[in-house]
């Protein structure tokens, strides 16, 4: 996916939307990228995948595969809400991968207080394209945890408190915006611990209080 864009636009049809593994969505996103002289520079196809869908599959305790799928207003801080519960208790998260996944919002994309099971989570190339990014008090099971080739253009990005168990963290080659980047808190397991080549843009960096095993 193209990372050096000014603009973007999305366009959500009717169309049935097939990913490569099987996995289908009843509508397509269509996103268009566009340079800062208003000109398109390239497009992209996503499977337009409903939140309640996604809150469901949560719910139920289902793997959760947004690989190469548009997502709209995801909010951990909604879900509790709509299915009342308290404010920081902890949301399990089964099987989560988001490769190559567009996120938008209009203010966040929330994944507070999750709890992510065993095994790879991956949101390897997926762009946060509007609104801030939020994990602050998420727990990662045992297993790599990669944010590599990642966009996040708003650049307010918040992972205070996590606690990451044995495995991986690999944040390299990803773009983060101006704004606060905030890794305070955290607790990383054993493993490598990689920013390698990850531009970080003009704003406060944060890694205060954090703790290697």
């Amino acid at each position: 996916m193209v990372t050096g864009y000014s603009n973007y636009r999305v366009e959500v049809r009717n169309v049935k939307f097939i990913a490569d593994d099987g996995r289908t969505c009843p509508r397509t996103a269509m996103v268009s990228f566009y340079n800062e002289e208003g000109e398109e520079i390239d497009s992209e196809l996503f499977g337009a995948v409903d939140i309640n869908q996604i809150y469901t599959i949560i719910r139920e305790g289902q793997d959760l595969i947004l690989d190469n799928f548009y997502i709209h207003e995801f909010s951990l801080s909604s879900y509790r809400r709509i299915n009342g519960i308290e404010k920081k208790e902890l949301v399990p998260i089964i099987g989560f991968s988001a490769k190559n996944a567009f996120f938008e919002a209009k203010v966040c994309t929330d994944f507070t207080y999750s709890s992510f099971s065993e095994g790879e989570v991956s949101f390897d190339g997926s762009h946060f394209a509007k609104g801030k990014v939020l994990f602050n008090g998420s727990v990662f099971g045992e297993g790599n945890v990669v944010f590599s080739n990642t966009l996040f253009r708003n650049g307010n990005i918040e992972f205070t408190g996590c606690v990451f168990c044995a495995g991986d963290f690999m944040f390299k080659n990803a773009i983060v915006k101006d704004g606060v980047k905030d890794f305070q808190d955290i607790q990383f397991g054993n493993g490598e611990v990689s920013f390698a080549n990850t531009e970080f843009n003009n704003g406060e960096l944060l890694f205060i209080n954090t703790h290697f095993d």
